[in-house]
């Protein structure tokens, strides 16, 4: 498929070799999970699972890219299409959770960001279970995740937004992540960074009542070993840890009751 990236991980591009205690200095400091209760934005790449709806598989639309097909993992910047059965390889750093406001009548237009603290009480569900407000509005449940992308090109800052139907997936990763136990050289255990994994994305058919979809198939690949991606991602984590970096959530797509059973 034209512009589709497959991705390798050659032990040869490997400059540095990390070990457990490394990661055990971190545990305590800005780790990428101080966030899991708060809300804040970033202005970086999407990295979006492409759909049967998306301007980038119509050939018809100004949006469309050469070779898009659903089920594609889509850089929004960068304009890469990689295949969602190989998929691509990320590291965390950074989680938030957020409920986005659309306008009622103007698709794709942003009205306000409001944060985990939201009142779901100013809103009510509709025919087709989307969160509305008084005035029409709806509201997008939204987890940020933030990660470093690897591919064949480097590493590189992206984001990725689920909302929906992907909300299952978010939390499952998030549990993942928060699972995971070493033990330092003092014996003791510790949950290391969010930016010590790297984990795989791909993308797999799904279906409820209302459809079928691609959405997200997450796994964890391997801890970190190559020392400037785990710098990389630590500087990143910070800055998300800290608030240096804002979302335009205008990059988005947004929800509408025609394409809500679609969401990843």
């Amino acid at each position: 498929m034209n512009n589709v990236t497959k991705t390798t991980n050659k032990k040869n591009n490997e400059v540095a070799t990390l070990d457990v205690n490394m990661f055990s200095a971190d545990a305590g400091n800005l780790s990428g999970f101080e966030n899991f209760k708060s809300s804040e934005d970033l202005a970086i790449p999407f990295l979006r699972v492409l759909s049967q709806l998306s301007a980038q598989c119509n050939k018809t639309s100004n949006g469309y890219v050469e070779g898009a097909e659903p089920g594609m993992i889509y850089n929004t910047i960068t304009k890469k299409l990689y295949d969602g059965e190989e998929g691509v390889e990320v590291i965390p750093c950074g989680y938030k959770r957020e409920f986005v406001e659309w306008d009622a009548n103007q698709q794709g237009k942003l009205i306000a960001v409001h944060g985990a603290d939201f009142d779901l009480a100013q809103t009510s569900r509709d025919a087709n279970y989307v969160l509305r407000m008084q005035s029409g509005n709806t509201i997008k449940e939204t987890a940020q995740h933030y990660v470093t992308l690897l591919d064949s090109e480097g590493s590189s800052q992206a984001l990725i937004t689920m909302t929906g139907t992907a909300i299952k997936q978010s939390k499952a990763w998030n549990s993942m992540m928060a699972g995971i136990k070493l033990q330092g050289k003092d014996g003791m255990s510790f949950r290391p960074p969010m930016y010590s994994h790297i984990y795989t994305l791909k993308t797999a058919p799904q279906s409820n009542s209302k459809g079928t979809w691609f959405g997200w198939d997450i796994t964890k690949k391997s801890i970190v070993k190559n020392a400037a991606h785990y710098e990389d991602a630590k500087a990143f984590a910070q800055a998300v840890g800290t608030n240096d970096v804002k979302v335009n959530h205008e990059g988005e797509e947004p929800q509408t009751p025609t394409n809500s059973a679609y969401s990843a």
